[in-house]
């Protein structure tokens, strides 16, 4: 009965922060109201979780969740709270060369993405900053994670914070299988894509299919040794047309080899990369569980374990950081400005649930990778310290990011001065990459996997894991007129003095320029001239340039007006080099290298 009621006041207690979420429009007073339930809540969880520690951190873990909602839903720019998912790359490089990746032997010079392996002093500094408020680490993003020798020592101590943890690896390569097993690892997603060793290897560039095998025997066979069901060994097998036919024998092998589960999946497009390798049509993806026979009980005692050495971590300020931070709210940001804001643009759900590091510790915007094009790092955990409550979700690209989404006027304000190339790469990606890596779904997974759900009334649960948000329509009638004019990016950014760019088919040059809320009344500017402009859309111009404004070298200045609002961009550079003299002797001569030219 004592459980049941313990059970019952978690749920007010979760249901009553919730309304808060909804109808608290003054941010420092939510923050006061969820204070003083904090030590209530740790209280009631003691009669789920023999450990103090681990009252503390699921304490910690609910009101983060909470707080992040009431953050996400409004938009704010500045965070208190702290993304429940936390995605690291243990190694920056891979031992394969697979086709449309950072790694393929074709992509070299496409890809900035530094090679090295992530230190223990590094992600010391992101673990203890982001663990204790996380609920799931994935320990791979565009990297080869068993490649850094000390991943499972990122595994053990990614347990102490109570995390769920995955691993993503192709498993053709030599590792300690004791080692990894014994480190807490939840889930091993294996990327072998074939079933035999011609079509495994047409894809997966450099790797050893008979080595992928014996390794996932190995892990199955310490499983068994421990009696435990941990790690969750998942087959993730692509489809291409090379591979296609050997489906039905992947499924026997899957039998075979007693993976938990087959997953068939359709890839992306790779052939821009190699021509050779086209994805399978008329495939549907498929999700094959093989042991249907798990039970939880067994990995009980097998998670206790690892959660009975969180002591070590007992002594540490895991939570007096984060709820110190809510008395120093307004020295660092007035949320007195956005604190009723109701936006009417969708925002990127990166910019608020995942923080992503790779193993130079440079904080990415999203999961995808950077080029010369795309400037994807927003911070570097270095940088922590002097950032306010240590956060690096809080460097300026990211806080400008959620303000394009959110609060545009502010960022039209703050950009005015800003150079194009210091803008954040989500305003150019507008959302397109929106799809998480750890979602609302795998939260609920997480809930379930610490015996929290159990405890929990359907509502709760959807208080905690359902909250993505659907903006109203934005109405372009009333509002498009009021929205401030932005200039995003200019193409071509250089040129070459006298030489015609981007020629038209009646031969004169153009530029174009991504905008946000242009109009038919939108022109572009170079310098004082005004460019016979072209309206594609809200988001695009385009310009024919007369040949005298690039016929000399310079930088110029380009920048949108409006007639029909009288509003102004701000600006962008565009550079004229000098003309360079494309001859050289040396390419038309035969002779030795060794004489004169």
């Amino acid at each position: 009965m004592y459980m049941q009621n313990n059970a019952l006041n978690i749920n007010q207690i979760i249901e009553i922060i919730d309304e808060r979420v909804y109808n608290e429009s003054k941010f420092i007073k939510f923050l006061s109201f969820i204070s003083a339930y904090h030590e209530i809540l740790e209280n009631l969880l003691k009669a789920y979780f023999k450990s103090k520690h681990i009252c503390s951190l699921v304490t910690l873990k609910i009101l983060n969740l909470l707080v992040l909602k009431y953050q996400f839903i409004r938009q704010h720019p500045f965070l208190i709270a702290k993304p429940f998912g936390l995605i690291v790359d243990p190694s920056n490089g891979c031992n394969l060369h697979c086709p449309g990746c950072v790694h393929s032997k074709n992509n070299k010079n496409k890809f900035i993405w530094t090679p090295g392996n992530l230190t223990k002093e590094t992600y010391i500094k992101f673990i203890e900053n982001y663990g204790p408020t996380a609920t799931d680490i994935f320990f791979y993003n565009w990297g080869e994670p068993l490649l850094n020798k000390l991943t499972p020592i990122f595994i053990k101590i990614a347990k102490k914070y109570l995390l769920r943890t995955a691993i993503s690896s192709n498993f053709s390569l030599d590792f300690n299988h004791e080692e990894l097993v014994t480190s807490g690892i939840d889930y091993i997603t294996i990327a072998l894509d074939g079933a035999t060793k011609t079509s495994y290897s047409k894809y997966r560039k450099g790797g050893n299919f008979e080595l992928v095998l014996e390794n996932i025997k190995k892990i199955v066979e310490i499983k068994n040794k421990l009696k435990t069901n941990k790690p969750y060994l998942q087959w993730r097998f692509l489809v291409f047309e090379h591979n296609m036919h050997e489906i039905d024998l992947a499924k026997k092998l899957a039998y075979d080899l007693k993976v938990d589960e087959l997953k068939i999946e359709t890839p992306f497009p790779v052939n821009w990369d190699d021509p050779s390798i086209n994805i399978a049509k008329d495939i549907k993806p498929e999700q094959i569980f093989i042991n249907t026979q798990i039970n939880s009980d067994i990995n009980t005692k097998y998670r206790y374990d690892y959660w009975s050495e969180m002591s070590e971590i007992e002594n540490k300020s895991v939570y007096n950081d984060w709820y110190e931070s809510f008395q120093d709210i307004e020295k660092y940001d007035n949320f007195e400005n956005y604190q009723d804001m109701k936006p009417t643009n969708s925002t990127c759900q990166w910019l608020y649930k995942n923080i992503v590091m790779d193993a130079k510790g440079n904080i990415l915007t999203c999961c995808m990778a950077p080029t010369p094009e795309r400037d994807l790092v927003f911070s570097n955990i270095t940088y922590s310290t002097s950032l306010p409550f240590k956060n690096v979700f809080n460097s300026k690209k990211f806080r400008l990011a959620r303000k394009f989404y959110s609060d545009i006027y502010s960022f039209s304000e703050d950009i005015k001065e800003l150079d194009l190339n210091g803008l954040p790469y989500c305003i150019k990606c507008g959302g397109m990459n929106n799809t998480l890596t750890i979602t609302n779904q795998i939260l609920k997974y997480y809930l379930e996997d610490i015996s929290l759900f159990s405890m929990l009334s359907d509502n709760s649960r959807k208080i905690l894991t359902e909250w993505d948000w659907n903006p109203p329509q934005f109405d372009k009638a009333d509002n498009q007129k009021l929205r401030p004019l932005i200039l995003i990016e200019i193409g071509p950014s250089k040129v070459t003095a006298g030489k015609d760019f981007n020629t038209q088919p009646n031969g004169d040059s153009a530029i174009w320029v991504k905008v946000a809320n242009a109009t038919e009344n939108t022109v572009i500017f170079w310098d004082d001239n005004h460019l016979q402009t072209t309206f594609k859309n809200s988001n695009l111009l385009t310009a024919v340039v007369p040949k005298s404004l690039y016929s000399t070298p310079g930088k110029h200045k380009i920048f949108l007006f409006d007639s029909g609002t009288g509003r102004k961009s701000n600006a962008g550079l565009l550079t004229v080099n000098e003309k360079t003299n494309d001859y050289d002797p040396r390419k038309e001569y035969s002779g030795s290298r060794n004489d004169d030219l």
